[in-house]
């Protein structure tokens, strides 16, 4: 959450937005190494601001546990076998992971805990209002 209503994060999410609509042609890449925190987020947010139906933008962000279980679970296995601790272990790595719903309903509760709405979030915080959100979807939704 702190990445949302940081000022450090919040600053990274306005210049996020600046480089996408200053982007030519073409697509913009972003990413992480899981895709849950800060990259997930992030897609969380153009995804909202792009009008995108909830439950859609929800299910996106979940999509990175169909991409990180192999990884995880190798790290589970391979510290399991070497230091012989398994007790507790699956849950802190999967913490690390994957993508949960309570991590999205916590983020967005936050945002309207602080902001009311998403879109007083993306105006106030990321000074991102109704022309600049027009110009991405008119960018992007082609």
């Amino acid at each position: 959450v702190t990445c949302l209503l940081g000022e450090d994060g919040k600053r990274a999410y306005r210049e996020f937005f600046e480089t996408l609509l200053a982007a030519e042609d073409g697509a913009t890449l972003w990413h992480c190494t899981e895709g849950k925190d800060r990259a997930g987020l992030g897609a969380v947010i153009v995804e909202r601001a792009l009008g995108v139906p909830e439950a859609y933008v929800r299910a996106d962000y979940l999509a990175t546990n169909l991409f990180v279980r192999n990884r995880a679970e190798g790290i589970i296995d391979a510290i399991s076998e070497k230091l012989r601790l398994a007790r507790g272990l699956d849950a802190d790595v999967d913490s690390l992971f994957y993508a949960y719903n309570d991590y999205y309903d916590r983020a967005m509760a936050a945002v309207s805990a602080n902001y009311g709405s998403f879109d007083n979030y993306l105006t106030e915080a990321l000074d991102f209002g109704p022309e600049k959100r027009q110009a991405l979807r008119a960018k992007y939704l082609r």
